[in-house]
């Protein structure tokens, strides 16, 4: 059953006598009469992205920046934006260096007063660069004496000033304020934290107590879909949907909890308790795809999954996407031209197992 023009504003957890026997009473809003109504459910699979809530870092000063300079320099989120016209003539600086912030950045860089300032934290991916901009330093800063105008200080010392528009390609945090925020174990053994546990990081960078990305491992009726970032969504989605339909169908059993919570912690260990814990690069999403594949295809009954499976030849496309998307952008407006790989100079050698891009040939 879909139901359309509905607003989730409660999911809320029913205690069972055992971790997947967690029902969940979902509460909504039809919003065309704002009518409340409710239905309890045997799982619940959330699926509404994370790319919803912006993230802006909290630099020393922005907000008596904001009030002093709200109608002199505008500070925005790439969530907001949508044309590089209205930056026409100004002197921009954009913040970050993720795909948004280069797709961003290459469109104001055509209007924008020049050259375009970019911030990043560290060293710009050589295949990302725009050779039109000057990077900077990270802001530490912004600026509000009477001495600077419209100013930030930067991470070397450097002062930029008379800035008329920061754009903060910043990427976002998760957020469910349809849940509570801390979810109860259906499980008798769970051990503290988990056993009444807050499901957001503090700030909002990653999802607690969960198994691969996917399972809530207290309560595992509740699942999470594409929660990892720096990847290709839609085959992630799939693998993570095949995997979520064979468990909660009973074909494919989840491990004991412990052994759940022993991969969060060992993730923690490596990747740190926030975001970098979601972030699956290279070739790490290629290995998570094809896990996903042979994680829908145990059980009892066996069966071949129609999960996405990636081999040689689309393990090489993902790792020249960065190549694939710099050579697009050089091509300018011809690039509308273009309909295929070929047409834009990429040539798969089998021999090698390798994507050869232009210049690369």
């Amino acid at each position: 059953m879909i139901q359309l023009e509905t607003q989730v504003t409660l999911v809320e957890p029913i205690l069972g006598d055992a971790p997947e026997q967690m029902k969940w009473t979902v509460h909504t809003t039809y919003l065309p009469t704002l009518t409340s109504s409710s239905a309890t459910y045997d799982a619940v699979l959330i699926a509404s992205g994370h790319y919803t809530v912006p993230r802006v870092p909290d630099i020393n000063n922005i907000a008596a920046f904001v009030t002093r300079y709200k109608d002199n320099c505008s500070i925005t989120h790439s969530k907001a934006y949508s044309s590089p016209e209205q930056f026409h003539g100004k002197k921009v600086l954009v913040v970050g260096g993720g795909p948004s912030a280069v797709d961003i950045a290459a469109q104001i860089s055509t209007t924008c007063s020049k050259p375009l300032l970019i911030s990043t934290r560290s060293p710009p991916t050589p295949a990302f660069i725009l050779p039109s901009a000057q990077y900077v330093a990270e802001i530490t800063s912004f600026l509000t004496d009477p001495q600077h105008n419209r100013a930030v200080r930067l991470l070397d010392g450097t002062i930029l000033a008379d800035l008329d528009a920061i754009v903060f390609c910043t990427g976002y945090i998760y957020a469910y304020p349809f849940l509570p925020t801390a979810l109860p174990s259906a499980h008798p053994s769970t051990p503290p934290p988990f056993a009444t546990h807050p499901l957001l990081h503090p700030d909002g960078t990653r999802v607690h107590a969960l198994y691969k990305h996917l399972f809530y491992a207290p309560a595992p009726t509740l699942a999470f879909l594409t929660l990892p970032w720096n990847i290709v969504p839609f085959p992630v989605a799939e693998g993570q949907a095949a995997v979520v339909a064979r468990v909660w169908a009973g074909r494919t059993a989840l491990p004991p909890l412990a052994e759940m919570l022993a991969w969060e912690r060992a993730r923690v260990a490596e990747r740190g308790d926030g975001k970098a814990f979601h972030r699956l690069a290279p070739p790490e999403d290629v290995e998570y795809v094809n896990e996903l594949r042979r994680w829908s295809e145990e059980g009892a009954d066996g069966g071949e999954s129609t999960a996405p499976h990636w081999g040689v030849y689309m393990r090489a496309l993902r790792f020249a996407v960065a190549k694939i998307k710099k050579a697009y952008g050089e091509r300018g407006e011809q690039r509308r031209e273009i309909m295929t790989l070929e047409e834009l100079g990429v040539v798969y050698d089998e021999a090698k197992g390798e994507m050869r891009v232009g210049e690369d040939e």
